[in-house]
C-alpha cells in the first residue's frame, strides 16, 4: 500500500494482513496452517537480526542429526 503509495494507517494494514490471513487459512483447497507439531520450528525474530535467526535454524537441523 505504501509503495502503490495508497493512503492508510498502520491499522489498515494490520487489518488487510489479518483479513487475508483469515481468508486463507478458511479456503477449502490449500489452507493455510501450521504443520504437525513436531514438524515446525516457531523462531520469534523481532529482536532477533538474519544471521542470528539463520543460526538458531542451523543449531536446530544439527540437533535432528
Amino acid at each position: 500500500m505504501i509503495e502503490k503509495e495508497i493512503p492508510c494507517t498502520l491499522n489498515d494494514i494490520f487489518q488487510d494482513i489479518t483479513d487475508r490471513d483469515r481468508s486463507d487459512y478458511n479456503r477449502s483447497v490449500a489452507s493455510l496452517a501450521l504443520a504437525e507439531e513436531g514438524a515446525t520450528l516457531r523462531i520469534d525474530s523481532s529482536s532477533k537480526t538474519i544471521e542470528e535467526v539463520v543460526e538458531i535454524i542451523v543449531s536446530e537441523y544439527k540437533s535432528l542429526s
